[in-house]
């Protein structure tokens, strides 16, 4: 038996990961969405992902779940996550800081789309709405649902 590391290479893929490694080889540069997509369809990207969800900005406001998937938040709360998202994003010491601004910049937007009808970002739908359920497609259960309502609502 060998003692040789393993390698990401022998990981197998699941049919999202295939179609998501094809696209970001066909689609030109990639995107800073990418990077976190990656990291979702990761092995571990679901308890990550709650990791994530637990640290600030996106608890800052309470229970992640409660505030955005069910609605719990105000616009103005939505807006505040979403602007320390960006700075998080900006100042981001490492990836784990990079892809938590990712994170809470992208929920606060599907968030304010899904329960207010509101776009709080200064991005065109044409290009959000297209992210949103990329996003939706490797996020487990409530938040796969919020990134998809959100996607699908009509804006106010």
């Amino acid at each position: 038996m060998s003692s040789e590391p393993t390698s990401p290479y022998d990981q197998e893929l699941t049919e999202t990961g295939v179609t998501r490694l094809l696209t970001l080889g066909l689609a030109g540069p990639a995107r800073p969405v990418d990077e976190l997509i990656d990291r979702l369809l990761q092995n571990d990207g679901h308890r990550w992902l709650s990791s994530a969800l637990g640290s600030w900005p996106l608890a800052a406001q309470g229970s992640p779940r409660g505030q955005l998937c069910e609605g719990g938040a105000t616009l103005d709360e939505l807006r505040s996550i979403k602007n320390h998202s960006k700075d998080l994003l900006k100042r981001a010491r490492d990836r784990e800081d990079r892809l938590a601004g990712l994170l809470g910049y992208f929920f606060s937007v599907a968030a304010a789309l899904a329960h207010h009808g509101e776009l709080i970002t200064s991005r065109p739908r044409a290009e959000v709405d297209p992210t949103l359920l990329e996003l939706a497609e490797v996020t487990p259960g409530a938040w796969s649902k919020l990134l998809s309502r959100a996607a699908q609502a009509r804006s106010a």
